[in-house]
């Protein structure tokens, strides 16, 4: 498994605030850490990150220094929507959602659009009867199955479980 790099979880952070997949207090929790780990030699964005009381994380994230792997940062996206999922923090039409919502703008790969649209159809399905929301279940855990790994590398303050 791919190490995160700090950019790669600024730019984890960046999506998954935008989308409600983690909180301010995430990012703080974060910060907060990584602060802690640099033995005073602390760079001026994580310092800014640490103290401005804005609500928008996302712009300041942006100043993270490096290269991010969009391939790792949609695992980490995924681990967290599977995540959220699994722990009923997100119902499965609003897990559709946002990953049709991905897949309609183009920002998730193209290799997990097909399962976004396929979701989605047998979400439309559900309440005509032509598809069991059992077998979406099943097909959605199982799906997201294949990202659990990457949830252990997922930065959450200890409080905020509960989206």
């Amino acid at each position: 498994m791919h190490q995160a790099s700090i950019k790669d979880i600024a730019v984890y952070f960046q999506r998954a605030l935008a989308t409600g997949l983690c909180h301010n207090a995430d990012v703080e929790f974060w910060v907060s850490e990584m602060i802690g780990r640099c033995a005073g030699d602390v760079p001026r964005w994580m310092l800014d990150l640490s103290v401005d009381p804005s609500p928008n994380k996302e712009r300041l994230l942006e100043a993270a220094p490096g290269e991010s792997n969009d391939d790792f940062v949609w695992k980490l996206m995924f681990a967290s929507l599977g995540r959220s999922f699994r722990e009923r923090f997100l119902s499965p039409g609003q897990v559709v959602y946002l990953l049709l919502s991905w897949a309609v703008v183009g920002t998730v790969p193209e290799e997990y659009r097909r399962v976004a649209y396929l979701f989605d159809d047998h979400h439309e399905g559900i309440g005509p009867g032509w598809f069991a929301e059992e077998e979406l279940q099943k097909e959605m855990a199982s799906f997201f199955e294949q990202f659990r790994d990457y949830e252990i590398l997922l930065p959450t303050a200890p409080q905020t479980r509960s989206l």
